[in-house]
C-alpha cells in the first residue's frame, strides 16, 4: 500500500514540474496585439500577437492587459470588460518630448455609423499611451456614456494620449468630440473618472462632461478646440466629501480659430459671430445645487483676432453653482464671460457664499479686451422676486461674487450689458472685507451698456479699499438705471476717497462716497484725515501718518519634509515693498523632485514658483516645500537558452521592485539528449512559479536534465493541451485504485 501511495505522489510532483503545466495557473494574463500579427494567433506572447485591437479585446477577461505595438490600426473598438490598454507611450503625457513610435487608432466609419474610435461601456478601463485621430469624419474619440440610476465609481482613466481631428460639424450637429463621458440614459450621477496628462487638438468639443458625469479632469493639453473642455448639463450634485476630488485644475488651453478639420479645405471656422461661443472652459446648464469648479487652469489665445473670444463661458446657472479659483486668463475677448437664464441660488452646503451662483476667487485676467463680461443675464419670471437692496447687498440679488485678490489688467475691463427683454434685476457684488480686487487704476475697468434702459435694473457696485496696510473698508457705488442715459456710461473705480473727521486711533476707517451727477457714482473725492491728505500709512485722528516702515510683511519658507540642504532664509519687508520668491536652493527630499512652494502644505492654496514676485502682501505668509515623486526605475526580465536551441522568450514588460513575474514555459527550447526542467538564476538557484522582483535586470537560465533520468512523459509544451496532461493523470490514478482493489480481493 505504502507503495501505491508513493507512486501517485510521484505522478503528481512530475506533472506539477513538467513545462505547461503552469498554464493551468489563474491570474492576470497580458494579450499582445501587433500590425505584424494575425488574428487567429493566441496573442499571448510577442512573438504571437493578434493583429487587431478588438480582437485582443475580445480574447481578454476582466483584469487582463491588451498591450499594443506602434502601428497604425484603422478600426473602431469597443471595450465592454475592465481592461487595461496600453499603448507604447503609457506612462508619457500626451504632449511630452519623449514619446516613442505611436500605436494610432484610425477612424475608418462614415459620420452616419456614428464613428466612435474607442467606445466604453465597462467599469475598471485603463486607455493609457495612444494617438486617436479621427479626420473628416471623426465623431467621438473616446465615448464613455452610462446610464447608472444610482451613484456609480465607474473607475476609468483616460491618460496620456494624444487626440486630434473629432472637429466635424454641420449646421444642425452633431459635432465631434475628443474625450467624452456622460450618463445621459441614467437619473443619478457617476464619479470615479480621470481624464489626465492628455493632449487634445482639433475638436469641436476638446473634452466633454455632460449629464452628470464628474470627473477629475487635470494636467491636460487642449488647443485648438470650440470647447477646451465642456461641462453642460448637470442637475445631480456629488457627495459634497467628494465635491473637490472632481475639479477642472491644472490644464493648459490655447484657443485659435482653427477648430474645424476638414481633410479638403483644412481648418475653418464658420462665421464671425459663430467664434464669439468659442471658449477654453464651459460651464452650461449647472442645476440643483450641482457645483462646477475650475482652478489653476491656463487659458491664452493665438494670433491677434482672439478678441471675440472668452477664456470661461458661464451659462444658465439654474439653482447650480460654479466656483472659478486662481485661473489665469490673457489675451481672450472675453476674460470671463456671463450670461443666461439664472435661476435663484440656495444656502446649501455646497454654496458657503450662499446665494452667489458663481463665485470668482483670484485669479489674473491680462490683454483682452473684457476682463468679465456680463451680458443679457436674467432670471426666469415668477422664481425670484426679491427686491434689490441698492445698500445693504443683502437679500438674493448678488449672483456674481469676486473676492481672494482677483487681478484684472490693463487694458482689459468689466462690462455689464443687460438686453432689457425680460431683464429683471441685476446686482454684481465686487469683493468684500479683507478683499483686495486690483483693477488698473489707468482705465475705465466698468463698462454698461444700457441702450433701452429698465427701472427693474439696479447694478450695485461694492468693492474693497485699502488705507494704508491697517483697515480694509467698503465702498459702495450704485447705478440706477432709471436715470441712466442711453448708451455706454464708464464707472471709474479710481476717485479719490474721504474720511469722516471724527476717525479715532485704532478703529475701523468708515468712506462715504459723494453721489455726482444723476447716475449717483461717486468720483473726484480726495481721501483726507482732518483736511490732511492721505496717501498710505495707518490713519490717526491727529492728521498724521505713522513711519510705513511699521508696517511690515514676513514670508516664512518650510522645508515641509525635506531631508536635506538650507530652507531658504525667509524675509521681512515693507507692506509696500515687493517679495521675489526663494528658489529651493539646496534644500531636497529623498525620492522626490522640487516643484514650487504653496501657501498649505498640501497644495491646496496658493502656488509661487522662484523668482515669482508678490506684491502688495496682505498678511505674513509661510511657503511650504512642494514636492513631486520622482519616477520609479523599472526593471528588465531577460531568457538564456544555456546550450539549448530554439525559440527563446522574450518578455517585453518592464517591472517594478517588488513586481511578481510569472516565468516563461520555455516551449519550443530542446537540446539533444536532454529534457528542459526550469529556469534557475545565475547562481544555480531554482525558480518556480513566480519571481519576485528586485533592484535589478534578471536573466533566467534553462536548466536541463538527461532524458534516461527521467520517466517517459508525452510531448508537452504551450501546444501540447492541458486535457492531454488530464487524461494521462486520470488513466494512472484509475489503474492504481484498480491495483489497490486487486491486492485487497486477493487477501
Amino acid at each position: 500500500m505504502k507503495k501505491i501511495t508513493c507512486l501517485l505522489l510521484a505522478i503528481v510532483l512530475t506533472f506539477a514540474l513538467l513545462p505547461g503545466w503552469e498554464a493551468l495557473a489563474v491570474g492576470p494574463v497580458t494579450y499582445y496585439v501587433s500590425v505584424s500579427g494575425s488574428d487567429a494567433n493566441d496573442g499571448l506572447s510577442p512573438a504571437a500577437p493578434k493583429r487587431t485591437i478588438q480582437a485582443g479585446i475580445d480574447a481578454a477577461a476582466d483584469g487582463n492587459t491588451v498591450e499594443v505595438a506602434a502601428g497604425v490600426y484603422e478600426e473602431n473598438i469597443v471595450i465592454d470588460k475592465a481592461v487595461t490598454l496600453r499603448g507604447p507611450n503609457a506612462g508619457k503625457a500626451g504632449y511630452a518630448s519623449n514619446r516613442v513610435a505611436e500605436a494610432v487608432i484610425k477612424n475608418v466609419k462614415p459620420m452616419a455609423d456614428n464613428a466612435i474610435n474607442v467606445s466604453i461601456s465597462a467599469q475598471n478601463v485603463v486607455v493609457d499611451g495612444f494617438t486617436i485621430e479621427g479626420g473628416e469624419t471623426g465623431y467621438r474619440g473616446i465615448l464613455c456614456s452610462n446610464a447608472y440610476n444610482t451613484p456609480t465609481d465607474i473607475n476609468v482613466t483616460v491618460q496620456n494620449n494624444r487626440v486630434v481631428k473629432f472637429g466635424w460639424y454641420d449646421a444642425e450637429g452633431p459635432y465631434g468630440r475628443g474625450i467624452a463621458f456622460d450618463n445621459a440614459s441614467g437619473t443619478s450621477y457617476v464619479y470615479g473618472i480621470k481624464i489626465k496628462n492628455n493632449f487634445v487638438q482639433y475638436a469641436y468639443g476638446g473634452i466633454v462632461l455632460g449629464v452628470n458625469a464628474y470627473a477629475d479632469v487635470a494636467d491636460n493639453r487642449i488647443e485648438s478646440c470650440f470647447y477646451g473642455i465642456h461641462y453642460v448639463s448637470f442637475n445631480k450634485p456629488i457627495d459634497p466629501s467628494l465635491m473637490n476630488d472632481y475639479t477642472v485644475h491644472d490644464n493648459r488651453i490655447i484657443i485659435d480659430n482653427d477648430f474645424g478639420w476638414n481633410e479638403n479645405t483644412g481648418f475653418e471656422i464658420i462665421t464671425e459671430s459663430f467664434k464669439t461661443g468659442c471658449t477654453g472652459i464651459y460651464f452650461n446648464i449647472i442645476g440643483s445645487d450641482a457645483v462646477g469648479i475650475a482652478k489653476n487652469n491656463q487659458i491664452s489665445a493665438s494670433g491677434d483676432t482672439q478678441l471675440i473670444h472668452a477664456g470661461i463661458n458661464v451659462n444658465s446657472l439654474n439653482n447650480g453653482y460654479v466656483r472659478l479659483i486662481d485661473n489665469t486668463i490673457s489675451g481672450v475677448g472675453s476674460g470671463i464671460r456671463v450670461w443666461g437664464t439664472q435661476a435663484s441660488g440656495h444656502d446649501t452646503s455646497t454654496n458657503p457664499l450662499l446665494s452667489q451662483n458663481l463665485q470668482i476667487l483670484g485669479g489674473t485676467i491680462s490683454g483682452g479686451k473684457y476682463g468679465i463680461n456680463i451680458t443679457d443675464w436674467y432670471w426666469l419670471p415668477g422664481l425670484d422676486d426679491t427686491a434689490a437692496d441698492p445698500t445693504g447687498m443683502i437679500g438674493t440679488q448678488n449672483r456674481v461674487f469676486l473676492a481672494g485678490n482677483l487681478q484684472v489688467a490693463s487694458p482689459t475691463k468689466v462690462r455689464i450689458f443687460n438686453d432689457p427683454v425680460d431683464t429683471r434685476k441685476v446686482t454684481i457684488q465686487l469683493g468684500e472685507l479683507d478683499t483686495n480686487i486690483d483693477f488698473d487704476s489707468d482705465t475705465d475697468v466698468v463698462k454698461i451698456n444700457k441702450d433701452a434702459p429698465s427701472p427693474d435694473m439696479i447694478l450695485i457696485l461694492k468693492y474693497s479699499a485699502r488705507i494704508g496696510d491697517t483697515y480694509y473698508q467698503t465702498l459702495q457705488q450704485a447705478l440706477d438705471a432709471a436715470n441712466a442715459s442711453s448708451g455706454d456710461t464708464n464707472v471709474d473705480f479710481f476717485g479719490d476717497l474721504e474720511l469722516n473727521t471724527d476717525t479715532e486711533i485704532g478703529s475701523n476707517v468708515t468712506l462715504t462716497v459723494t453721489p455726482v451727477g444723476s447716475l449717483n457714482i461717486a468720483s473726484g473725492v480726495t481721501l483726507t484725515n482732518n483736511g490732511t491728505l492721505v496717501n498710505n500709512g495707518t490713519i490717526t485722528s491727529e492728521g498724521s501718518i505713522d513711519n510705513p516702515g511699521i508696517f511690515s510683511r514676513t514670508i516664512t519658507y518650510v522645508g515641509n519634509g525635506s531631508t536635506g540642504g538650507l530652507i531658504p532664509a525667509g524675509e521681512t519687508k515693507n507692506y509696500n515693498e515687493p517679495f521675489t520668491v526663494a528658489p529651493e536652493g539646496t534644500l531636497i527630499k529623498k525620492g522626490s523632485s522640487f516643484k514650487g512652494w504653496n501657501t498649505s502644505a498640501d497644495g491646496s492654496g496658493t502656488t509661487y514658483l522662484p523668482g515669482d514676485i508678490i506684491t502688495d502682501l496682505l498678511n505674513n505668509i509661510t511657503l511650504y516645500a512642494q514636492w513631486s515623486r520622482q519616477a520609479e526605475p523599472t526593471y528588465t526580465v531577460s531568457y538564456h537558452p544555456n546550450g539549448g536551441k530554439g525559440a527563446v522568450p522574450v518578455d517585453m514588460n518592464r517591472y517594478f521592485r517588488g513586481d511578481k513575474v510569472t516565468l516563461a514555459s520555455g516551449a519550443g527550447l530542446t537540446k539533444p539528449g536532454a529534457v528542459f526542467l526550469g529556469w534557475a538564476l545565475a547562481d544555480g538557484t531554482p525558480v518556480t512559479g513566480q519571481y519576485t522582483m528586485g533592484s535589478s535586470d534578471v536573466t533566467f537560465f534553462a536548466v536541463w536534465g538527461s532524458v534516461k533520468d527521467l520517466p517517459h512523459v508525452p510531448k508537452t509544451g504551450d501546444n501540447a493541451p492541458v486535457f492531454g496532461f488530464i487524461m494521462l493523470f486520470s488513466g494512472l490514478a484509475a489503474a492504481a485504485v484498480i491495483l489497490i482493489k486487486k491486492r485487497a480481493s486477493v487477501k
